[in-house]
């Protein structure tokens, strides 16, 4: 769906130019709405897991949960950590897209795993997919204004992380009631797919990248 609306939208916005003397939050807004919305469907799986893959663990009689968490959460910080390397070499929209293909690929592990240590894995690809697009988005979004508003800019850009942790609660909850378990990962699948779709409708020059 977002890949959809992503191919109907121009690849430059034509937002308004914020003064000197001030920014609305509309004009921020128009300016940050495309990386934040990537990451609000990017964090859409890690939130799913966080409070349901016990859930889903219990589901099919698996014991482990708790290790993929682990495995999720180590795989996360550990591309935290050397991520900065590959953002400088190859940019920050092809690491994020790369990064996005690779939270896809581990949620569809997930739902398709016939093994808890198979499960472990798919967590394991999903942190490593997730772990750098925060920073890239969060790159983005501050280069698109001067620097004098990048208060505001950090603001409502982690207003869309919030956003997301705010709304996948109930929404899986209500999927997980209605249908199954296995269903937070199809809609971190969905999370995944979405953030990736709306990347093709952001245009953004790497000016820092290393040849």
């Amino acid at each position: 769906m977002a890949t959809l609306i992503a191919l109907t939208l121009p690849k430059t916005t034509s937002a308004p130019n914020p003064s000197s003397k001030g920014a609305t939050v509309f004009a921020v807004l128009a300016r940050i709405w495309r990386p934040g919305l990537v990451l609000a469907f990017a964090t859409l799986p890690t939130a799913a897991m966080s409070g349901f893959i016990t859930l889903a663990f219990e589901a099919r009689a698996w014991h482990g949960a708790g290790a993929a968490l682990l495995a999720f959460s180590a795989a996360f910080i550990t591309v935290r950590l050397v991520g900065a390397r590959l953002i400088l070499r190859y940019g920050l929209m092809t690491v994020s897209r790369i990064s996005c293909m690779i939270l896809l690929a581990g949620q569809l592990s997930l739902f398709l795993a016939t093994s808890q240590w198979l499960s472990v894995l798919g967590a394991i690809a999903s942190g490593i997919g997730y772990s750098l697009v925060f920073p890239a988005m969060g790159i983005i979004s501050m280069n698109a204004l001067p620097v004098q508003f990048k208060g505001r800019v950090i603001g409502l850009y982690s207003a869309f992380f919030d956003g997301s942790l705010a709304i996948t609660g109930p929404i899986v909850g209500m999927l997980v009631a209605k249908f199954d378990a296995d269903m937070i990962y199809l809609f971190g699948a969905f999370g995944a797919a979405s953030s990736l779709g709306l990347l093709l409708s952001i245009h953004y020059h790497d000016s820092n990248r290393n040849p």
